[in-house]
């Protein structure tokens, strides 16, 4: 995959597998965004930041969007599903500014096993 195009279809399978045993409605199978990166320069904090901005889009997309926030059982399994995509979708990018930014808004970054 190259470093500056992110295809977050094998991203999404852990999360969508997680919303379907929370009873949600999960994003159809296969769903898959792709997440351009080719016009940043990850090596720079703004582009970095640009780039956590757009794989956070693109998460919120393949977790269906946020629900309504009268469905806290909803707001909890898309919270899950964000975090997971996002870390997932962080750490197959591999860049170390994009995780650094990442890890500062206080999440962690899990390795990413190949399958």
């Amino acid at each position: 995959m190259p470093a500056k195009t992110l295809l977050t279809s094998l991203v999404v399978l852990s999360a969508l597998t997680f919303a379907a045993h929370a009873q949600a409605a999960p994003a159809p199978a296969g769903a898959s965004v792709k997440v351009s990166m080719s016009d940043l320069n990850l090596h720079t904090q703004a582009g970095a930041a640009i780039g956590l901005r757009r794989i956070e889009a693109a998460s919120n997309r393949v977790c269906g969007g946020a629900p309504d926030a009268r469905r806290l059982d909803q707001q909890a399994v898309h919270r899950a599903c964000m975090r997971e995509t996002m870390e997932r979708a962080v750490a197959s990018l591999g860049s170390p500014l994009v995780t650094a930014q990442h890890t500062d808004q206080g999440r962690t970054i899990t390795s990413v096993s190949s399958h």
